[in-house]
Parts: C-alpha cells; sequence; structure tokens
C-alpha cells in the first residue's frame, strides 16, 4: 500500500517521498538477545520508480546516538551498490544482513530478483 514516508538522514534534510515498503530486515537478534548495537535495514520504492536504501545504525549505549543514511537508487544494480561495505581490506562486501534484504525483496519486486545470482 502506498503512503508518505519521512526518513531521517545525519547531516542532510530529512527524505520525504511517497511509496512503498518493499522490506526490511533487522540484525538485531543475530547476536543474541543482549546485543546492544545493531542495523536496520529497509528498502522502498518510491512513486516514480526509485528504489530508497534507508540504514539505521542503533545503539542501546548511553552517550551514543543512532545513525541514519538514505541512499536514493534508480536502478536495482545502485540499490546493490549501496548496499555493499567496506569492512576493513577485502574491498566491498555485502553482510548477511544485506544478502537477507535482497532476497527477500526478489520475492516481492521482479524487478530485484536475481541480484543475489552472478551468471559465469
Amino acid at each position: 500500500m502506498k503512503k508518505q514516508f519521512v526518513v531521517k538522514r545525519d547531516g542532510q534534510k530529512n527524505l520525504r517521498f511517497t511509496g512503498e515498503e518493499i522490506v526490511w530486515v533487522t540484525g538485531q537478534k543475530v547476536s543474541g538477545p543482549g546485543q546492544n548495537r545493531w542495523c536496520e535495514l529497509t528498502l522502498y520504492k518510491t512513486d516514480k520508480g526509485q528504489y530508497v536504501v534507508y540504514e539505521v545504525y542503533k545503539t542501546a549505549w548511553q552517550g551514543e546516538s543512532n545513525r541514519y543514511t538514505a541512499t536514493i537508487c534508480d536502478t536495482p544494480k545502485e540499490v546493490y551498490n549501496a548496499l555493499l561495505g567496506d569492512y576493513g581490506g577485502d574491498g566491498p562486501i555485502l553482510t548477511d544482513l544485506a544478502k537477507d534484504l535482497l532476497e527477500q525483496a526478489g520475492l516481492v519486486d521482479k524487478d530485484l530478483q536475481g541480484l543475489m545470482v552472478e551468471d559465469i
């Protein structure tokens, strides 16, 4: 169902758009119920056909703040690239959480199918 969303962005204006939430995933329980830092990923599709990759890094630590990032993507390939992270020396990689988001998104949006498969 289409509705209006407003997502926070650190250091920028909040992003407002009309569309639908395709999928939401969280890493909160990956390391056990006592985990106090985690990532949540949401993928939206706007009425204009663009995608929004929304990343929220949550913390329960006193004195730390949550971090918010929203990336606007025109193509499925840009969605894939927005989810790549550089975690020290091995080059860009997809986290298990990002893979989960892409796999679930492919079940909902036919344009996103196949992003998790590399043909050779």
